[in-house]
C-alpha cells in the first residue's frame, strides 16, 4: 500500500512541476505581448475596416440607389 501511495505522489509531483506556470513564466509571456502589442492594434484596424467594407457591400446590396 506504501508503494502505490509513493507512486501517486511522485506523479502527482511530476505532473504539478511540468504544469504549473512560475512567475519567470508568467513575467515572459507578459512580455512578449508587450512586444507585440503595436500588432494587435494593427490588425484590430485592418478587421474593422475589413468588417465597414463588408457592411457597406450588404447595404448597397439589399438598399441599392437608383
Amino acid at each position: 500500500m506504501a508503494r502505490v501511495a509513493e507512486a501517486q505522489r511522485d506523479s502527482l509531483a511530476q505532473a504539478l512541476d511540468s504544469q504549473l506556470a512560475t512567475k519567470s513564466d508568467i513575467s515572459r509571456l507578459e512580455l512578449k505581448l508587450t512586444e507585440h502589442e503595436g500588432e494587435f492594434k494593427l490588425i484590430k484596424w485592418m478587421l474593422g475596416i475589413i468588417l465597414g467594407g463588408v457592411i457597406a457591400l450588404v447595404l448597397k446590396a439589399f438598399f441599392p440607389i437608383v
